[in-house]
C-alpha cells in the first residue's frame, strides 16, 4: 500500500503467490493427520493433530495447566478448517479436499 507497513492482508497475498507446496508435502501432512489410515480425515483427527502440534511448539508433553484453553483453541481451529475445506459437507476431508484447501489457503 506504500505506507511502509505490511498489513496481514498484504503479507498473506504475498505468501500465497510466492510459496509453493509440493504434492508430496501435502500428502505427507494428510497421512500424519489421518491416524486410522482410512483415507479420510475426521474432525477428531484434526483436533488431535492440532493439539499435538500445539504441545510440541509449546514444549508440553501431556496434560497440564491451560489444557482447557488448548482444547478449545484446537477445536475452534479444527471447526474453521472443516468449514472451509469440507466442500462436500459430509463431515470428512478427502485427500482431494485437503489438497485443494492447502493449495488455496495455507500461509507460511
Amino acid at each position: 500500500s506504500g505506507d511502509g507497513v505490511i498489513s496481514k492482508q498484504e503479507f498473506d497475498y504475498y505468501m500465497k503467490r510466492n510459496t509453493k507446496h509440493s504434492k508430496e508435502m501435502i500428502h505427507d501432512a494428510f497421512r500424519m493427520i489421518d491416524r486410522d489410515g482410512d483415507g479420510e480425515i475426521t474432525m477428531e483427527e484434526v483436533r488431535k493433530a492440532f493439539l499435538q502440534k500445539r504441545r510440541e511448539v509449546n514444549g508440553k508433553s501431556g496434560l497440564g495447566g491451560g489444557e482447557e484453553d488448548e482444547l478449545l483453541m484446537c477445536s475452534r481451529d479444527a471447526d474453521a478448517l472443516f468449514e472451509r475445506a469440507d466442500t462436500s459437507g459430509d463431515g470428512y476431508l478427502s485427500k482431494m479436499e485437503f489438497e485443494l484447501h492447502m493449495k488455496r489457503n495455507t500461509k507460511h
